[in-house]
């Protein structure tokens, strides 16, 4: 009796050139790795950090797009003490103290009462402060006038996948104050790699700070300004990312592979 040899059917051209493309579609699943970082800094790079006085409390500049609030009185402010106070003056008519808000336009303009078009952008607020006061002394006796940026804020990027917009409640706010209101520290965030990205005289500048050590503490307290950006850096976590990334391939070529031998039994 003569005995023959099953062999197994060979596998399909296809097959073989699926596993083949299969390291190949995950090499290239890397160049989806953290596609969504923001002002992310390699660790091969070689960059050129700025430098801060921690000490300097800078002014906050007015800028296209902010909105203040303006607040005009005569007699150097006085009904807006006796309103405080609840106070009523003999002489209130034609005083003011109402706070209208006001946007500075793209051609770094605001329209004011009276004033008109007043070109605003550029000036600190004491800068423009002095500027409307002078300009209004002609007409009102003893001009008041008060400038508050209403719509202040921090763009604030707490690492991979998180991002808040920190609104600023007062004009001294700190950098941990926002990082605090930001949720603080996320889990693969980097204490010890947090930059901040301002506009100085028409030019970005970038910063890099340390509160990951006791030492830095110096550093939380950096007042913040206006439209600055923090950015906290993040650790890739590439492998566990790339095995994320892949697990759909895997899934299909698992798939597949399980249905190919179900169905080449003899």
């Amino acid at each position: 009796m003569n005995y023959t040899k099953k062999c197994a059917p060979a596998m399909p051209k296809n097959w073989l050139i699926l596993l083949i493309l299969t390291p190949l579609v995950l090499f290239n699943s890397c160049g989806i790795i953290n596609s969504n970082k923001l002002l992310y800094k390699e660790k091969k790079e070689t960059f050129q950090f700025d430098s801060l006085n921690i000490a300097e409390k800078p002014e906050a500049i007015l800028q296209v797009g902010d909105r203040i609030s303006l607040t005009i009185a005569t007699n150097n402010g006085e009904k807006i003490v006796f309103n405080s106070l609840g106070i009523e003056s003999n002489n209130q008519q034609n005083q003011g103290g109402t706070a209208l808000d006001y946007i500075i336009k793209t051609d770094g303009t605001a329209k004011l009462p009276i004033l008109g078009n007043i070109a605003l952008e550029g000036k600190t607020i004491a800068e423009a402060e002095n500027l409307l006061t002078s300009k209004l002394s002609s007409d009102f006796k003893d001009p008041f006038v008060q400038i508050k940026i209403t719509n202040q804020r921090v763009v604030l990027l707490l690492g991979k996948g998180h991002a808040i917009m920190v609104p600023m409640a007062n004009s001294n706010m700190t950098l941990l104050e926002v990082i605090a209101l930001g949720g603080g520290i996320k889990d693969n965030a980097k204490s010890k790699e947090i930059r901040l990205l301002r506009m100085e005289k028409g030019k970005r500048k970038v910063y890099h700070f340390d509160l990951s050590n006791i030492k830095n503490a110096a550093n939380a307290d950096i007042a913040m300004v206006n439209k600055d950006i923090v950015v906290i850096d993040y650790y890739p976590r590439k492998i566990t990312t790339a095995m994320r990334e892949a697990s759909p391939w895997l899934s299909i070529i698992s798939s597949t592979f399980a249905i190919y031998t179900i169905l080449s039994r003899p």
